[in-house]
């Protein structure tokens, strides 16, 4: 815990990845520190996904890359809006 010494997202902060499907499976881990990546987020996801999936994310623009990657649908949340 506490305050980072760095602004945004920095080295200190770890990303997790995580899905749940419609049978409440759930896939949580560790991804990498720092910034994600589309290579990090095909590596994580690869091999652990149907492929009559929808991923749903945030607007960020590794995952935009990633979903073709994985062969699979995807719906990005716009910045600053919530999914209904």
């Amino acid at each position: 815990g506490g305050k980072s010494k760095f602004r945004g997202i920095s080295h200190e902060q770890v990303c997790i990845e995580t899905a749940i499907d419609r049978k409440s499976n759930i896939l949580i881990g560790s991804v990498w520190t720092g910034r994600i990546t589309t290579e990090k987020i095909v590596n994580f996801f690869n091999g652990k996904l149907e492929k009559d999936v929808t991923m749903c994310t945030d607007s960020h623009k590794s995952y935009a890359s990633g979903y073709k990657e994985l062969d699979i649908k995807m719906r990005q949340i716009p910045r600053g809006r919530r999914m209904d």
